[in-house]
């Protein structure tokens, strides 16, 4: 089980298990930095902004913050660039890791692991960021910080709706992060409970850079 530290309200979630200390950033022989792995900072609109604020919240506690390149466009290299951070950040003894896990790379659950395996072993601190490891409905021995996905899609279909959409489809890339599905899965809730139709073949798994297949597709809903 996970304590929820801010508010249901509030846009953003904490959560740490009950049975797990709080996450400190003060290890011994450290050197009052946080390492930052975050591979999506290159292809979500969401963590280039995350990653400045973490950077300003650090500067005004007195750490500052490393960043390594992990974005590479290509899986077999990011999942590379990902492993050498953690080793990278390992030898130098940061105060601290936030990750975010691996997505849209085959094997994203397993190499993420092994940055997990790599960390721990070094006695480094890990804050998990956007979502957890564990599965949709588990919780690892992590610290997380992220939104409340389920929410946010529902507060997403909810505004269509309102601005008068009637038929809504969501498009997810393949090989997405739980917290997409979830999102996905809040959409649904709320077109459902508007009385609106919803279908299986509404949620579609394609690359959205396909124009082509995008286009097949929707070509018929």
């Amino acid at each position: 089980s996970s304590r929820r530290i801010f508010p249901s309200g509030s846009p953003c979630i904490i959560l740490r298990p009950d049975s797990s200390p709080v996450t400190s950033l003060s290890a011994a022989n450290a050197t009052g930095t946080i390492g930052l792995i975050v591979p999506g900072i290159a292809t979500g609109e969401i963590f280039p902004r995350i990653c400045a604020e973490i950077t300003r919240v650090a500067r005004e506690n007195g750490f500052s913050t490393l960043f390594g390149d992990a974005s590479s466009p290509d899986p077999d290299i990011r999942t590379t660039q990902v492993l050498r951070l953690a080793y990278d950040y390992a030898i130098k003894k940061v105060n601290g890791v936030i990750l975010e896990p691996l997505e849209l790379t085959p094997n994203a659950e397993h190499t993420t692991r092994q940055v997990l395996s790599i960390l721990e072993n070094s006695h480094t601190p890990i804050v998990l960021l956007d979502r957890d490891i564990a599965g949709e409905m588990h919780r690892s021995n992590f610290d997380l910080v992220g939104i409340d996905n389920l929410r946010a899609g529902y507060a997403l279909a909810k505004h269509l709706i309102g601005q008068g959409a009637r038929r809504i489809h969501v498009l997810i890339r393949p090989g997405s992060a739980s917290t997409v599905r979830r999102r996905a899965r809040g959409v649904r809730e709320a077109v459902l409970d508007s009385g609106l139709p919803w279908r299986q073949n509404h949620l579609h798994e394609l690359d959205p850079t396909n124009g082509a297949l995008v286009k097949k597709a929707f070509a018929k809903r």
